[in-house]
């Protein structure tokens, strides 16, 4: 029987590869996956605490093609297909949980990237979202959204604004 972890992984590996570009209404959010209770637990110790009213973590699909986008492609800072199709274990496991000290509320969940570089998701801390729940109607949401994601050189993000809440970032 597979495990909650495994169903999670093939349902979001199903909604990226059904996510229409041309249609950003199609399939309007996906719950992810939730916070990392350390990252929690390391954000409520902070001299300044921050408290977390729901652990659930969700993107959009108009985020989603955001990761996509030409322009980050571009320049080489867009995720790879199979690192967005990650994202679930990247947020379950990740190598380091960073808190943002410029854009705040904000967590980067880092992890292992080729060629001197890490990948980051960057998460927005109870965020007031708009999700689609019908071709007409909307309804609010609070939830702790991913707002974007790419690539960065490794030494990027021993910079001092970020402070490194849980894991540890391998110097490269």
């Amino acid at each position: 029987m597979p495990s909650a972890q495994d169903r999670l992984r093939q349902d979001w590996r199903d909604w990226v590869r059904a996510a229409d570009p041309n249609r950003p209404d199609k399939l309007d959010a996906f719950d992810v996956g939730v916070l990392p209770i350390e990252a929690i637990r390391a954000l409520r110790q902070r001299p300044t605490p921050v408290e977390v009213g729901a652990s659930l973590v969700t993107i959009t699909q108009a985020q989603l093609n955001h990761l996509r986008r030409d322009s980050k492609q571009a320049r080489g800072a867009a995720l790879s297909e199979a690192d967005i199709k990650r994202l679930p274990d990247i947020i379950a496991k990740p190598e380091a949980v960073l808190w943002d000290n410029e854009e705040q509320p904000g967590l980067l969940f880092a992890f292992n990237a080729p060629e001197k570089k890490a990948g980051n998701f960057f998460l927005r801390i109870e965020f007031a979202a708009q999700i689609k729940i019908a071709p007409a109607e909307k309804q609010p949401l609070t939830t702790n959204a991913v707002r974007s994601a790419g690539y960065v050189h490794a030494h990027n993000l021993n910079k001092q604004r970020y402070e490194l809440l849980t894991g540890k970032l391998k110097e490269r």
